[in-house]
């Protein structure tokens, strides 16, 4: 009697592909780059002030956090829960709250599709300097 072998599944990198086994299709998610803001610095303040109020605006309208953050130059803030999926096209600006007139920005962060890894940006606007720590991990 001869044996006869008959493959039924193939596995296909990266993702399993089932046809016509006795057991269900398995699906995988790709994966998704995430942003996180791991922290801030000010190098300096604006101009005329020892202290900003900071606080950061997203292009879905979103701000965070409710209430400005107040930190003085050389000073780091370590936000907690600013994250971003990156496969939706977006944007984070950074601005200085200002009782006296429109708050100022002081720079923005354009996101799409960002590969995995750090990333350091300053931002220099109304004479400060910030430096803001990104974190993308693939999830």
């Amino acid at each position: 009697m001869q044996n006869r072998n008959i493959v039924r599944c193939a596995i296909i990198a990266p993702a399993l592909v089932v046809m016509g086994c006795a057991s269900p299709g398995i699906e995988f998610q790709e994966q998704r780059p995430i942003l996180r803001l791991q922290s801030v610095t000010a190098i300096s303040t604006t101009i005329g002030s020892s202290e900003d109020q900071i606080y950061l605006q997203f292009s879905d309208g979103t701000r965070y956090p409710d209430e400005d953050y107040i930190i003085m130059s050389g000073e780091t803030w370590l936000p907690e829960g600013v994250v971003r999926d990156t496969t939706i096209a977006g944007s984070v600006s950074l601005f200085e709250s200002d009782s006296l007139s429109s708050d100022d920005l002081i720079g923005t962060y354009e996101y799409n599709r960002t590969q995995a890894g750090t990333y350091t940006q300053t931002m220099t606007g109304d004479g400060s300097q910030y430096e803001l720590i990104w974190v993308v991990n693939l999830e």
